[in-house]
């Protein structure tokens, strides 16, 4: 008699296609929400501080350091150049030297001041744009949020009913192996129990026979029949 393992093993199995769907397609953990982490994370840091707002304060910064270097190299030309003139007119005395660089250093520190305040002005046109974008994601990002929660409902829902399909298919199964089971439990027993009387009814017709050496039972009536 078979088992109910036995019996399974012959057994359909169910089939999960949403599952190997959503795994073909990465989908198993839901919508990729890269994106989203990155808005949410702009959205949420300080004024200021945004991953935008770092990069233009850097390019500017550089952009800065640039314009006082050459600021630097312009005035220390300027410098030469009327240093030179005036030794080619043989007027380069102490104290001319002396005017031509407290000249240059004065315009140097006014290109300085200069290049200085754009940078400032810069820096804070670069804060004031990235507030208005972190301003802008942040309205929007209740609405991202609620759609990513739908998507994830939207993915969630038909695998839960798969789920709960392939549960009931389950039961259905195990309840219709231990009918089976059972039925073949039953048919085993009925066989048993017709082999056991016949042996019986047999037996007790051959120790009869045996034992007084006559008789028998009659075929029509099936009682006993003495005789010889």
């Amino acid at each position: 008699m078979a088992s109910v393992t036995e019996m399974a093993q012959g057994a359909p199995q169910f089939q999960k296609n949403i599952g190997n769907v959503y795994s073909q397609y990465g989908l198993n953990q839901g919508p990729n929400t890269q994106g989203l982490e990155a808005i949410r994370a702009q959205s949420l840091a300080p004024p200021g501080q945004s991953a935008w707002g770092q990069y233009a304060k850097a390019q500017q910064g550089n952009q800065t350091q640039q314009q006082l270097g050459q600021g630097n190299v312009y005035n220390q030309s300027q410098l030469n150049t009327g240093l030179s003139n005036l030794a080619g007119s043989g007027g380069l005395s102490g104290g001319a030297r002396e005017r031509l660089s407290q000249r240059a250093m004065e315009q140097g520190a006014v290109t300085r001041q200069q290049v200085l305040g754009q940078d400032r002005q810069a820096q804070l046109g670069i804060d004031t744009q990235g507030e208005q974008m972190r301003q802008s994601s942040l309205m929007g990002l209740p609405g991202m949020e609620n759609q990513n929660t739908a998507t994830k409902l939207a993915l969630t829902q038909p695998l839960q009913q798969e789920n709960m399909a392939e549960q009931q298919f389950n039961l259905d199964r195990y309840k219709t192996l231990m009918q089976a089971q059972a039925a073949e439990q039953q048919a085993a027993a009925e066989r048993a129990s017709a082999n056991k009387k016949g042996l019986m009814e047999k037996g007790g017709d051959f120790l009869l026979r045996h034992a007084f050496g006559f008789g028998g039972l009659d075929a029509d009536s099936g009682k006993w029949k003495w005789g010889w």
